[in-house]
This record gives C-alpha cells, structure tokens and sequence, in this order.
C-alpha cells in the first residue's frame, strides 16, 4: 500500500509536469499560430448563381479548389508529414490549379451530360429563313432531308410534320458541337433532381467541409507539434498529460476523400477515359485531382494519427515505469525516516530513564545514596 506521503509527492510530481508541458505547448502554438497567419486564409467563397450550369459548375470547383490549396499550404508547413507527402499535395495541387485555368464553363457542363444524346437537325443554309446556325429548329426554318432513300419526294426540304407516311427522314449533325448545343442532352436542371444538381450540392458541402477543416487545423497542428515536442523532450508524463489533437481534422478529411472520389467516379464515364487513363477533358482532370489532393490530405492526417497512437502508448508504459520508479524511491526514503525515527524514540526512551534516575537521587538523602562515601 502506497503511504499518503508517497501519493502527495507523486501528486505534485504530475502537476509538475502538467505545467511543463502546458508552458511547452502553448509556446509551439504560438509560433504555428504565426505560420498559419503566414500561410494566409482561403478567399471567401464566391456566390456561384449563374444561369448557365457550367458557369455555376465551375465556380463551385473554384471555390473548392480555393479551400483545398489553403490546407495544402498549411499542411506544408508541418514538419510531422514526411516530405515526400507534403511534395506530393504540393505537386497535386499545382496540375490542379493550373486545369483550373484552362478550364472554360462548358468543360464544366460536360459533367452533365447524359449517357444517351441526341443528335441535332441540319438547317438549310441560305434560303431565307431561319438564322441560318446550321441547326434546324422548326418553325420557319426548312430542315434538310436525306436523299435516295426511298423515302419522300426528294426536293432536299424534310418534311417533319403531317402523317406519319408523309413524313420525311432528316439529316442529322452528331458532332460534339451539335451535342453540347442540344440542351436536352444535358441533365443539370437545378430545380429537379438531376445529375447537375446532385454535383453542384455535393461541391458546396465539400468546399463548406473543407473550410471547417482549415478552421480546425491549427490548432490541432499546434496540439500534434506540441506532443511530438513533450515526447522529445524526455519526459513521457508531459507527453501523455499535456496537449493533445482532437482528431476532428482528420474524421472531416477522411469524410472528403470519400466524397470527391464518389465525384471523380459518377464523372468517369462522361469523362470516358481511354487504356493508358489518360483524359483530355479538363473538366474531368479538375474532379480526379481534386479528388487525389482530398486523399492525400487524408493519408497526411493519418499518418500523424498512427504516430501519436504509437507514441502515445510508448509514453504511457514509460510515464507509469518512471512514476513507479519514484514512489519507490519515495517509499525508500519514508522507511529510513522511520528507521531514524525508531532510533530517535529510542534515544528518548534511554533519556527519559536517565533524567527519571537524576531525579530520583536528587530528592534522595545524600546519606542514603547507594555507594556514599563506600
């Protein structure tokens, strides 16, 4: 059984190193406090309300990447990533930014598009009517008919209304710039429930998380610095009783990576990427980057994690070891206060018979004193 002596100085021992490693920690804090100022904040978040989907699409992709380049600097800054994952959000994240400035808002829109499309009606050029686009739109535009094939009287002019044999077969033009025209072929209707509204929800939560996590990070960064710092110090107690990450950080980036993938992945198949993977659409580049940049922060935050996690239980099994070792020693040093003691109340016992014996001969008649004058 530990003596109440022996727990108070163990007591004090711990509250000793508390203070150490508060002091400890609130000094790294500041100066990563001062990195993070230095970093600076993401822009704010643009209203991204546009008519056009692929102007709303792209400005919503602005906004995130804003957001993903701010906690990409300030990961780089700490030293508890390896390098070669921080060069690798660096590396990322510059293909991504330099995609973003190539990208036009119809790259965008084609994140849209629906699997089966529909080709557009050719316009007969320079009779007159119409706007002569090349896309015939009815009305009062005459619309090209297809020739020798049995069909129709063959004056060239497709006849699209009446009865069904009066009916003639029109040309049609199914080059990428008569289908990105067609704006059927699109699925982006904000107020339905549509692939285009699906992406652009999931693109504002994604930038929205992506700023709580920026918010978040330095002061967890702080809190990691600081223990990486008690655990070099020496001292395990300071490691496992001062400050310590909260993990929130790191259950936001893991929810993001598994988002953005999900976006890069309903992207695929528009994106069509060919055998060598490939892809030419910038649209499609921004999403997979965006994507690789979210898992890399995520696998930078993990790992900081399983090092804390192991350093943590390092510390834990020393702090016991050196508490044990010192209510040891303290419990040495009450047995010999108490074998001094003993000795002391012995010396006492010995003193008290003597003064009782003085005092015994001093009331005792000289005369009668044994051995008077023998």
């Amino acid at each position: 059984m530990i003596s109440k002596p022996a727990t108070s100085l163990a007591r004090r021992a711990l509250d000793s190193r508390k203070m150490v490693s508060i002091e400890m920690g609130f000094a790294i804090a500041v100066g990563l406090l001062v990195t993070a100022s230095a970093v600076g904040a993401a822009p704010p978040m643009k209203d991204c309300n546009q008519p056009d989907s692929g102007e709303r699409i792209k400005c919503k992709f602005d906004n995130l990447l804003d957001q993903q380049q701010t906690a990409v600097d300030m990961l780089g800054e700490s030293d508890s990533i390896p390098p070669s994952q921080r060069e690798a959000m660096k590396n990322q994240m510059a293909r991504s930014k330099r995609a973003q400035g190539r990208a036009a808002p119809e790259d965008f829109k084609q994140l849209t598009k629906k699997s089966k499309t529909a080709c557009q009606v050719a316009e007969i050029i320079g009779d007159g009517l119409g706007d002569d686009d090349g896309i015939c739109k009815g009305g009062n535009e005459d619309c090209v008919e297809v020739l020798n094939d049995g069909i129709g009287d063959d004056d060239g002019i497709c006849q699209r209304t009446g009865k069904p044999s009066e009916r003639e077969v029109c040309a049609q033009i199914c080059d990428a710039e008569a289908i990105n025209a067609n704006p059927d072929n699109f699925d982006d209707d904000p107020s339905q429930d549509s692939q285009g509204r699906d992406l652009e929800e999931q693109l504002d939560e994604s930038a929205e998380q992506f700023a709580e996590l920026n918010d978040s990070l330095t002061s967890e960064m702080a809190a990691h610095a600081s223990f990486r710092a008690a655990v070099a110090s020496g001292d395990p107690c300071a490691a496992i009783f001062g400050s310590r990450p909260s993990f929130k950080a790191s259950v936001t980036a893991s929810q993001l990576a598994v988002t953005l993938r999900g976006i890069a992945g309903q992207a695929q198949p528009v994106c069509q990427f060919d055998i060598s993977g490939f892809n030419g659409a910038i649209g499609c580049i921004i999403t997979e980057t965006a994507a690789a940049i979210a898992e890399l922060i995520n696998d930078s935050l993990t790992l900081q994690d399983e090092e804390i996690d192991s350093n943590t239980v390092d510390a834990t099994y020393a702090c016991l070891g050196n508490l044990n070792a010192s209510v040891g020693e303290t419990n040495g040093a009450l047995d010999d206060i108490m074998r001094q003691l003993q000795d002391v109340q012995r010396d006492l016992s010995l003193l008290q018979a003597q003064i009782a014996e003085t005092n015994r001969l001093l009331l005792e008649p000289q005369g009668q004193r044994e051995g008077f004058n023998k």
